[in-house]
């Protein structure tokens, strides 16, 4: 199903003309189903519409993320949203999902943009916190050390189970997951420094393991339960 799917936004890409606020929201899903499942084409598909959003919505003078894109002729005003109320500002939602598709990625140049879509609307949320919630937690994102975490393995495999049982169990707000699947294939070029290392460590390995990395520095894989526990945060959910 999600190929399927991926095979229609491939052939129409073209046609739809979205707002900024169809690009946050799309990646942050994508992103979010790729953790959840491990499938490469939604991570794949989160780096080309952020590519994409980049292009033709971001503010080269001041940072953060027009509303409405370039060339609009039927905008007088191009504005930036700064409020997070039902419906989180794009350019709160963006600045997170560029901090964790830098960190997946190994792309610092996409943390960097995330931080600076941060700074960009400092005015608002240091003066006013409650009206930029979702800035705020891209904030805490951004300031806390980063953690990476790299799975390899098969889906079916009983021991790559246990080991996404471990990580599943656990809540690591500042960590982000890559996965190395046998039927998931990275393409050519998408990651970048330690994350594609990372992954070449991962898919040499026989049985599957997870590495862990902070701060640009990898611990040995490991491939017990036990001891993937022992380097990750000891909050679980449910304690």
């Amino acid at each position: 199903e999600e190929e399927r799917l991926y095979r229609i936004y491939r052939q129409g890409r073209s046609e739809v003309e979205g707002f900024c606020e169809d690009y946050a929201y799309l990646i942050q899903g994508l992103i979010d189903l790729y953790e959840a499942d491990g499938t490469m084409a939604w991570l794949q598909w989160a780096h080309q519409l952020q590519t994409v959003q980049d292009a033709v919505f971001w503010d080269e003078e001041s940072g953060g993320y027009f509303d409405s894109r370039a060339g609009d002729t039927s905008v007088l005003v191009r504005m930036k949203e700064d409020y997070d109320g039902a419906e989180p500002a794009p350019s709160s939602v963006t600045a997170a999902n560029l901090i964790r598709l830098g960190r997946m990625l190994g792309r610092s140049e996409m943390e960097e943009r995330g931080r600076a879509t941060i700074e960009a609307f400092a005015g608002q949320w240091s003066k006013l916190p409650q009206a930029m919630p979702q800035m705020l937690m891209a904030l805490q994102q951004a300031i806390h050390p980063s953690q990476e975490i790299v799975v390899n393995g098969s889906r079916e495999d009983p021991a790559y189970n246990a080991l996404r049982r471990e990580i599943d169990a656990r809540f690591l707000p500042d960590a982000v997951v890559v996965y190395a699947l046998e039927d998931q294939p990275a393409p050519e070029g998408l990651f970048e420094g330690i994350a594609a290392e990372s992954l070449v460590v991962a898919a040499e390995s026989e049985v599957p393991m997870a590495r862990v990395c902070q701060d640009f520095a990898c611990l040995m894989p490991v491939s017990e339960p036990t001891d993937l526990a022992d380097l990750l945060a000891p909050t679980k959910t449910g304690d």
